[in-house]
């Protein structure tokens, strides 16, 4: 039984997990050599796609129209929020972009500033990064969370063969599987 374990892979899938302040200091605690595969996507088709999902798979609640949800949560939203379209501040968590001048803050008045400051500095900033930005304050970095595989949603359909054997290919590597991935359809 005991080898039987060791070749069985397991997951979750829950997106809120990341946005969540209390899941990854739990991860750290009792999953800290767990792998997590992050999957992100444009944010404004995430925030499309997620309004649609609630739409479609909650008839029975009644959702407000999407324009006011474009900032931060509200009641009845079940979740759908620009907010949480901010990826920059969860990945930050796991330590996958950089806290810049933020990282020592103390009061939170502090840190908007410095973080609204350390926006206008950036010269590299895209206009789609834009289109969300809350100026939200950092959120500190996670302690110990295990090994991370940062994809983008596009890379699942990717039509280039050798793009696509090359994410599958560090996909399996990254999950030590021994058989290949299959291309996803």
């Amino acid at each position: 039984l005991k080898s039987m374990a060791s070749t069985n892979k397991n997951g979750i899938k829950c997106p809120q997990d990341i946005s969540s302040d209390a899941s990854l200091p739990l991860y750290g605690k009792y999953f800290s050599d767990t792998n997590l595969i992050v999957g992100i996507r444009h944010p404004v088709l995430w925030f499309q796609s997620f309004y649609n999902f609630r739409v479609n798979n909650v008839p029975w609640r009644i959702m407000p129209a999407s324009e006011k949800l474009l900032k931060g949560c509200i009641g009845g939203s079940q979740g759908v929020c620009g907010w949480r379209g901010n990826f920059h501040d969860f990945l930050y968590k796991l330590g996958k972009t950089k806290a810049g001048k933020f990282d020592q803050q103390q009061n939170q008045q502090q840190q908007q500033q410095k973080y609204e400051e350390y926006l206008d500095d950036m010269e590299d900033i895209q206009a789609e990064k834009k289109l969300l930005d809350l100026h939200l304050p950092p959120i500190p970095k996670s302690s110990s969370t295990g090994p991370i595989f940062l994809y983008d949603f596009q890379q699942l359909i990717d039509t280039d063969h050798e793009r696509s054997t090359k994410f599958r290919n560090d996909l399996q590597s990254f999950l030590e599987l021994n058989d290949e991935i299959p291309p996803f359809t």
